[in-house]
């Protein structure tokens, strides 16, 4: 659901998502795409992983965090082709890149100033990269459980 002067842009919840006002698109708007439907997959994804089962403090955020991140890239995958799929993981991975801290910080952290500190580059598109290395590594059928 989109709530008006919600400005964190979007937030998973156990039983609904809520995203920020800019999130709702008129049918012209929709001609040109669905803006935020990499965030719309990323915060459902929530609903199957993360919400109900979730890790026992900030620090294991990454546990929550890679999972709706990559999955934003199995979505692509699934609904326009493999060659979407690999730009939103290339996206990911550019995230990730562009800030240079990132590279010294580890997936599990358990010192942090304010949890704040742990939404990052490395919760998100680090942890979303390494789920992409373990399925490259024991293939679909292992990853995706079929």
């Amino acid at each position: 659901m989109v709530g008006r002067d919600y400005v964190s842009g979007a937030m998973e919840n156990t039983t609904a998502t809520l995203h920020q006002e800019s999130a709702y698109q008129n049918a012209r708007e929709l001609t040109d795409g669905i803006v935020w439907e990499s965030t719309i997959a990323h915060e459902l994804f929530h609903q199957w992983f993360g919400d109900l089962v979730t890790a026992e403090s900030w620090s294991n955020l990454t546990v929550n965090e890679s999972m709706a991140d990559y999955s934003q890239t199995l979505w692509e995958e699934y609904k326009y082709g493999k060659d979407a799929g690999d730009a939103e993981n290339f996206q990911g991975m550019q995230g990730y890149l562009q800030n240079p801290g990132n590279a010294t910080k580890h997936l599990v952290r358990f010192n942090y100033a304010d949890k704040e500190d742990m939404f990052d580059g490395v919760s998100y598109q680090k942890g979303g990269r390494v789920l992409h290395m373990l399925r490259n590594y024991v293939g679909d059928d292992a990853f995706l459980n079929r």
